[in-house]
């Protein structure tokens, strides 16, 4: 029994160690992914547009506090998803977020199959799934541990372009087909953003001398029509429905976004490689230029090829989003698989230049050394990023206080049952789609918690704040009672009475509806252990 076991594991050593990297590359993609609350902006506005998808069970037009959403003008491939999975498991974080993650992983996942059957080998492949998930600025904040768009676009522009490739490698119609099915992914996940790689695979078409072969094709006609038909739909239809959301197509992701500075996010032809200098890859980055050089000059033509292609790909990528008016850290995101490809390749080539220096050397050595050194280098980012996913924060905006999450701490308390707060009324200065998401729950559960004016409040009401400037606003308009205080956000019972009646007033029965929520939120912060997020440096 003993030697068949030992028997079976030799014989199945590689299938048990793909399996076992890629439950290490799952790690940082799951772990504690609803651990901190939805976070302001995009991922906010999408939960709302998801959550209100899940509620109508209008599935064709997004919306935002029940009315068409233009400003947030992008195809609902990803709205559709959040959705579906807030059917399955209830309106939550994970609901948000899942997508991304699964994206995320499907995307590893891609590289190690895509990588094993053009090089046949699984080293590079493995390290280039490895190299993906210990990216700095793709197992990030909107990107896969977000639900906001960026990694499922990831996943479909990385599957189109790589299709493309293999259609040009080997000519079968099938991967020209599989292009145009991905490419309509993208496009339906972040509207243009999704063919910011099309100019590189027209270059490399032409570099390759495929581009007579392409026209000649019935499937790339076949393909372009049904890619047209199927965005084009979507975007009629949409029209149809509610007359003026194409020209708030072209204002919000054409000429204005594109064309002009949305939102002062600015930036100059470099911000992009500052920014991945400093924050989003640098660790992996001093190899890039080295795998360049290395995969150009390869003996072995088809790292030529793929080092070529991806070389293109992240031009393609970096010119149109270095020429945009409106620059945003995640814009560069679907350069990660190729820049890992890259570095795969390169670190493949040290380990064989590696292999034959130690020849002569004791068998031991020749099997442990490469591996041993390979894994040394994946340990340091996979530790870095381990440790970021562990211990999540939430991202903290230059201006804004350290308590920003703090009110969305108690909602997201509320919404998973460790706090009653109904008939508690949020006031805010300020954006606050990160609070109505949890608002809109909790009020369609019956435990309602109105979004309150900070500039009129009513007196006698119950109310959460943590902005310093509101709480003076109160103070001075009000007699306030403290009921509780948690995260940095405090609970207040607004009065008229004079200072003498304050403890009389406070231990009167609140009415009937704001009697639930006059509980000791230090008490529960104790029991929930939560803390209040510090800003990403």
């Amino acid at each position: 029994m003993r030697d068949r076991f030992f028997t079976a594991i030799s014989n199945h050593r590689e299938q048990l160690l793909i399996a076992s990297l890629f439950l290490l590359a799952l790690v940082p993609l799951f772990i504690n992914l609803g651990a901190i609350p939805i976070q302001v902006w995009d991922e906010s506005r999408l939960a709302i547009n998801a959550y209100e998808m899940f509620s109508s069970g209008d599935w064709l037009v997004t919306s935002f506090e029940g009315a068409p959403d233009l400003w947030n003008t992008k195809p609902p491939m990803l709205i559709w998803l959040q959705a579906s999975f807030m059917h399955l498991i209830g309106p939550s974080e994970w609901a948000v977020r899942l997508p991304s993650a699964i994206a995320g992983a499907a995307t590893a996942a891609l590289l190690l199959i895509f990588c094993y059957r053009y090089l046949g080998r699984l080293a590079p492949s493995l390290i280039a799934m490895m190299v993906l998930v210990t990216t700095w600025g793709y197992v990030d904040i909107h990107v896969t541990r977000t639900g906001d768009y960026d990694a499922l676009l990831v996943l479909f522009t990385t599957a189109s372009a790589l299709a493309f490739f293999a259609f040009c490698e080997t000519g079968r119609d099938r991967y020209l087909l599989a292009f145009f099915f991905a490419l309509t992914l993208a496009v339906m996940t972040k509207s243009v953003s999704g063919l910011f790689l099309v100019p590189g695979l027209a270059v490399y078409a032409l570099l390759r001398k495929q581009v007579l072969t392409l026209l000649l094709r019935p499937s790339l006609y076949l393909g372009m029509l049904g890619f047209i038909a199927v965005v084009s739909s979507y975007y009629l239809a949409r029209e149809m429905h509610h007359p003026g959301y194409l020209d708030a197509v072209l204002e919000n992701e054409l000429f204005g976004r594109y064309l002009q500075v949305i939102e002062t996010h600015q930036g100059d032809l470099l911000t992009y490689l500052k920014r991945m200098i400093k924050v989003d890859y640098t660790y992996w980055l001093g190899f890039l230029p080295l795998a360049a050089l290395f995969g150009l000059v390869a003996y072995d033509p088809r790292i030529r090829h793929l080092t070529l292609f991806s070389l293109l790909m992240l031009a393609s990528l970096f010119t149109l989003i270095s020429t945009a008016g409106t620059k945003l850290p995640w814009y560069s995101a679907p350069a990660y698989p190729f820049m890992a490809l890259l570095v795969a390749m390169f670190l493949y080539g040290c380990l064989q230049v590696l292999e034959r220096r130690l020849e002569a050397a004791p068998q031991l050595a020749r099997s442990i050394l490469p591996t041993a050194v390979i894994t040394a280098m994946i340990a340091m980012p996979y530790g870095m990023i381990l440790h970021k996913t562990v211990f999540p924060e939430s991202r903290i905006y230059s201006g804004e206080e350290d308590n920003y999450y703090a009110i969305s701490l108690l909602l997201k308390e509320a919404v998973n049952g460790e706090r009653d707060l109904r008939g508690a009324e949020v006031l805010y200065d300020g954006y606050a789609a990160h609070q109505a998401f949890y608002a809109q729950v909790l009020a369609d559960r019956g435990l309602g918690v109105a979004l309150g004016d900070w500039l009129a409040p009513r007196p006698g009401s119950l109310v959460i704040a943590s902005q310093d400037h509101v709480i003076g606003s109160l103070t001075g308009d009000f007699e306030l009672a403290l009921v509780g205080e948690d995260h940095g956000a405090q609970l207040l019972l607004l009065s008229d009475a004079k200072s003498s009646d304050l403890a009389a007033a406070a231990k009167e029965p609140v009415e009937a509806d704001r009697s639930a929520a006059i509980v000791s939120m230090s008490d529960a912060g104790q029991r929930t252990g939560a803390e209040v997020p510090s800003p990403e440096l």
